[in-house]
């Protein structure tokens, strides 16, 4: 096994992990884009690490989902689903999300903030 897909050793080690591994993804995003997934991902690995102590290469759909479900609970709707579109791309880049998706995207995360606010009713002019 290759040195850098073995275990972290520590929480750090897990968030160096995550942060190598989408580093080549960000080609044609904004740099403070590319910022926040890298934040959110070194969160979601630490957190992981925290509760399983595994990195992202030994990581498999329940974990996310744990993360997911438990790590975001108090976090708002906008917030979770910020969360979970990381977990989205970093099971992409490790070649997962195909496996994953149908379990990942079965949550309230998953669903669009905007897709949860009711349209207005139209008030008539006065």
């Amino acid at each position: 096994m290759r040195k850098s897909l073995a275990n972290p050793i520590s929480e750090a080690h897990a968030r160096g992990q995550v942060t190598a591994l989408l580093k080549g993804t960000f080609h044609r995003e904004r740099p403070a884009d590319a910022e926040l997934v890298q934040y959110l991902s070194a969160e979601i690995a630490g957190s992981i690490w925290r509760q399983y102590e595994i990195g992202p290469f030994q990581w498999q759909a329940k974990h996310l989902r744990w993360f997911l479900r438990d790590g975001t609970a108090e976090l708002s709707i906008e917030d979770r689903h910020t969360y979970y579109l990381t977990a989205e791309r970093v099971s992409q880049a490790l070649g997962k999300w195909e496996r994953w998706e149908e379990d990942l995207a079965s949550g309230p995360w998953a669903i669009p903030p905007a897709a949860l606010v009711q349209p207005a009713l139209s008030q008539p002019a006065v």
